[in-house]
């Protein structure tokens, strides 16, 4: 799939209203891994790698309860090496 595809249908799936079933399902589907990175206690950055199941499980109850919804305000990509 395309990345300009890939990206319009996860934009369509990141809204959540009532319940989280469906978009649960069509996330795992266009998501591999995910990388969380956040400053360690020590200092300096740590990243956290996660599935798509580790996300649903640890943000499901919070979703359910309070929804979630994000707008595409621009679109570009960067590329470093072999990452885009």
């Amino acid at each position: 799939m395309p990345l300009s595809r890939r990206l319009t249908t996860l934009f369509q799936v990141l809204p959540v209203k009532n319940g989280i079933g469906i978009a649960c399902v069509r996330f795992s589907i266009l998501v591999a891994r995910l990388i969380r990175t956040a400053p360690k206690k020590e200092g300096g950055i740590g990243a956290t790698s996660f599935s798509p199941q580790d996300y649903i499980d640890r943000a499901s109850i919070y979703l359910e309860k309070n929804g979630f919804s994000e707008k595409e305000i621009a679109r570009g990509t960067e590329q470093w090496g072999n990452i885009l």
